[in-house]
């Protein structure tokens, strides 16, 4: 794939590297946000190493406001933007509606252009025309939508490149299984794509839990084998990385499937998801994820490690939880079993150490490793979690968590989501 720049008249000034890695955003859930909404989220976004935001829309009444704001911020912040348009509520015939968003944004600094060409994305859409829409803009366009790995794509003029949304096992059906992630459908995109001499944007992704009952009309109730994804994912990335030039971390803010890495505490509104999202914290994975972001952008192959950190997540109650009469779904989510009551723990190190889990009332689980990335599990114990890490040669650090495990439901529901922390 083909450096990417920086658009607008002249772009921002800084020199932008081959590869990139953006966060799909939901502009949806934003509707309150003002500027120093925007430009806190890009500022942290851009201190990880993420050169972006893919913004998701559908068809909301405040989209260009909050798109207007965003495209200042990003010029302001010197952070890349592109639409993502969501076919959940865009049609293949919304010709004109697409057309007069790009047009808006096409020419803005912040907007983001390979080969100077309007970089734009989408969630499904398969079939669009976008050498239509990029005649209406009056500029060419580089498409890279997520549709299905076929010839049929790959080979159209008007498409540059594929995003694929399978970052999760059992994600193509929505039917949880139990095993860790493969490169099979990366690799059916790449096939399709690399002799065609297009651009693969591959997705990565730390979890995927959603809870939604009857109180709203999107009800969803599952939960996908995530355990250790957050880190097999990334792990899968840097080996793919002399085939890719563009990532795509699903998500910052998508909080009603438990896969943002950004924070929660921003003036999002509340789709229903705040009663399984409030008090967890998922800003450890972001952490987690800027030794490898740094790599992948350096053409690496192992995570640039720069201080040693210990980073844990886990779910907040024991699988054998029940309230089936209080919870909102009035059931546990589909692929609970293949879940393991489990503390899941990366180790990021210079030189290896040896880090001390104590699980609740479980007796201390001491792990030996070496210097570079690894990961374990210690089975859960209710009560407190405690972390602790001697460094071979360097400082101990210990830290306990903000959230217990418990043998009772989340707040009467059941909680599939996690939490994370480090030290």
């Amino acid at each position: 794939a083909p450096p990417a720049t920086s658009g607008g008249d002249g772009g921002h000034p800084t020199p932008r590297g081959d590869k990139h890695v953006f966060a799909h955003f939901m502009v949806g859930i934003v509707s309150t946000y003002n500027a120093s909404s925007w430009e806190y989220d890009m500022s942290l976004a851009k201190a990880a190493g993420i050169s972006g935001f893919a913004l998701n829309i559908g068809v909301d009444p405040y989209n260009e406001a909050q798109l207007d704001l965003a495209y200042a911020a990003g010029e302001k912040i010197g952070f890349d933007l592109f639409i993502s348009f969501d076919f959940n509520w865009f049609t293949l015939n919304d010709y004109d509606k697409v057309t007069a968003l790009l047009k808006r944004y096409a020419g803005k600094t912040a907007q983001l252009l390979v080969e100077g060409k309007v970089f734009v994305s989408t969630f499904i859409g398969d079939g669009f025309d976008w050498d239509k829409v990029a005649a209406g803009v009056g500029k060419e366009l580089y498409a890279v939508p997520f549709y299905q790995p076929k010839t049929e794509y790959a080979d159209r003029k008007d498409i540059k490149g594929l995003f694929s949304w399978a970052a999760w096992p059992g994600q193509l059906d929505n039917q949880p299984v139990r095993h860790n992630m493969t490169l099979d459908r990366d690799n059916a995109y790449m096939t399709e794509l690399l002799s065609a001499d297009k651009t693969y944007m591959a997705p990565v992704s730390p979890w995927f839990s959603t809870h939604f009952g009857k109180e709203v009309p999107y009800s969803k109730n599952w939960v996908f084998y995530s355990e250790l994804l957050w880190k097999t994912r990334w792990d899968q990335i840097l080996a793919m990385g002399d085939k890719l030039n563009f990532i795509e971390i699903v998500t910052w803010n998508d909080y009603g499937e438990s896969h943002h890495i950004g924070p929660y505490t921003t003036a999002h509104s509340d789709d229903g998801s705040s009663k399984w999202n409030e008090g967890m914290d998922h800003s450890a994975m972001l952490d987690m994820a800027v030794p490898y972001i740094t790599a992948f952008r350096a053409g690496l192959k192992e995570p640039v490690i720069t201080q040693d950190m210990v980073v844990y997540w886990y779910r907040p109650h024991l699988k054998s939880a029940s309230c089936d009469s209080t919870d909102n779904c009035g059931s546990k989510p589909t692929g609970w079993e293949m879940l393991d009551d489990s503390v899941f723990v990366t180790v990021l190190s210079q030189n290896g150490g040896t880090v001390t889990v104590t699980s609740g009332s479980n007796p201390p689980s001491t792990h030996h490793v070496p210097a570079g990335s690894h990961a374990f599990s210690v089975p859960m114990g209710v009560g407190k979690q405690n972390f602790k890490f001697q460094a071979n040669g360097g400082k101990t650090r210990e830290g306990t968590s903000t959230v217990d495990i418990s043998d009772q439901c989340w707040n009467g529901i059941y909680n599939y989501n996690f939490h994370s922390g480090s030290v």
